[in-house]
C-alpha cells in the first residue's frame, strides 16, 4: 500500500472517530505528497472549514476546482464558504455554475432557498427548498422549509412536513431546531381560531371569544409545554398566552353567570324589604314595555320608542 493510500485510510479512521484535528494533519500530509490528489484536496478543504479556517479552505477547494471544474461537490463547498462569509454575489455565481453543470442539482436549489429565506422571500424560498428535497430528504433544508411555512402561517403544510421530521433521527443541533419548530407550531395552533380582536398602539391583538376557543388553545399550549423548550422567547410567549386565556375565561364565565342568573337569585343577592321587591318588579315590567333596544359592550339597553310606550310606563 502506498504512503498516500495508507494516509487516506488513517484520515478516514480519524473522521469516523470525530478526531478532526488528527484528520486535518494527515490530510495536509497527503496533499504535500500528492498536490493534485482531488480526494485529498476536497477532504482537506472540509477539514479546514470545520475549524472555521475559511481562507485555507477556499484556497484548497479552488485547487480542486482548477483540476476538475465540473465537480458540483467542489462548487457546493465553495458556495457554502461564500454564504457563511456573506459573500452572496460570489455564492450566487458558484450556485449558477452548479446548475449549469446539473440543472436539477439539489444542493444548488437549497442554497438559493437559503438566500431567499434570508431576504424574507418566503414563497420563493419554499419553491427552492421543495425542489431541493424532492428526490432525497435534506434534513437542514426540511427544517428551513417548515420555518418558511410557519412564517407565512401555512399551518397545514408545516404540520405535513413536521410529520416527516418526526420519523428522522437528527443530530443534537438539528434536534434542538426541530424542538423549537414544534413549539412554534403548537403556539400558532393555539391562536389559530381566535376571533376576538382589539387595536393597541396601531397593532391588532387577538384573543379567544368563547370557551371552545379557550379549550383548543389550552390543548395546544399543553403540547408546546411537553416539548420543554429552553428558548426564553417561547417560554415568555407561553406565559403570555396563558395569561390572555385565563383573563378571557374569567370574563366569559362572568358573562355566563349573569345570563344564567334568575330573577329570584338576583333579588337574593341583596337584602330587600317586601316593598322594595315589589318596586323592583314593577320597574322591570316598565322596562319590558320598551322596544327600542341597543347593545353596547355586551350589555342590553332599552328605551321607550312610542308615545303609547311612554304613557304605559
Amino acid at each position: 500500500m502506498s504512503d498516500v493510500a495508507s494516509l487516506k485510510k488513517q484520515a478516514k479512521a480519524f473522521l469516523r472517530d470525530d478526531n478532526h484535528q488528527g484528520a486535518l494533519e494527515v490530510l495536509q500530509q497527503i496533499v504535500v505528497l500528492e498536490p493534485e490528489d482531488l480526494e485529498g484536496l476536497y477532504y482537506l478543504a472540509l477539514a479546514y472549514s470545520h475549524f472555521n479556517q475559511f481562507q485555507e479552505s477556499e484556497e484548497t477547494i479552488r485547487k480542486a476546482i482548477a483540476l476538475d471544474n465540473q465537480n458540483t461537490d467542489y462548487w457546493h463547498h465553495l458556495s457554502l464558504l461564500q454564504y457563511d462569509q456573506s459573500m452572496l454575489d460570489d455564492c450566487i455565481e458558484s450556485t449558477d455554475k452548479m446548475l449549469e453543470i446539473d440543472p436539477d442539482n439539489a444542493d444548488a436549489k437549497i442554497m438559493l432557498g437559503l438566500m431567499a429565506k434570508d431576504e424574507k422571500r418566503w414563497e420563493e424560498a419554499i419553491d427552492y427548498f421543495e425542489a431541493g428535497i424532492s428526490r432525497e430528504i435534506n434534513e437542514d433544508a426540511l427544517l428551513n422549509l417548515i420555518e418558511c411555512y410557519l412564517d407565512i402561517e401555512n399551518l397545514e403544510k408545516a404540520e405535513e412536513k413536521l410529520d416527516i421530521v418526526e420519523e428522522l433521527e437528527l443530530d443534537d443541533e438539528l434536534s434542538e431546531k426541530e424542538n423549537d419548530l414544534f413549539v412554534r407550531f403548537y403556539l400558532a395552533k393555539a391562536m389559530e381560531n381566535w376571533s376576538g380582536s382589539t387595536v393597541s398602539d396601531g397593532e391588532t391583538l387577538y384573543f379567544p371569544e368563547n370557551i371552545e376557543q379557550i379549550e383548543q388553545s389550552e390543548h395546544f399550549i399543553e403540547m408546546a409545554e411537553t416539548m420543554k423548550t429552553e428558548n426564553s422567547f417561547f417560554q415568555e410567549r407561553i406565559a403570555l398566552l396563558k395569561e390572555v386565556i385565563n383573563t378571557k375565561r374569567d370574563e366569559i364565565n362572568g358573562i355566563d353567570l349573569d345570563e344564567e342568573e334568575t330573577e329570584e337569585e338576583a333579588y337574593e343577592t341583596v337584602e330587600l324589604s317586601e316593598e322594595d321587591r315589589l318596586a323592583w318588579m314593577k320597574l322591570e315590567q316598565v322596562y319590558n314595555l320598551w322596544s327600542d333596544i341597543t347593545k353596547s359592550n355586551g350589555q342590553e339597553y332599552r328605551l321607550p320608542k312610542t308615545i303609547e310606550e311612554i304613557k304605559a310606563s
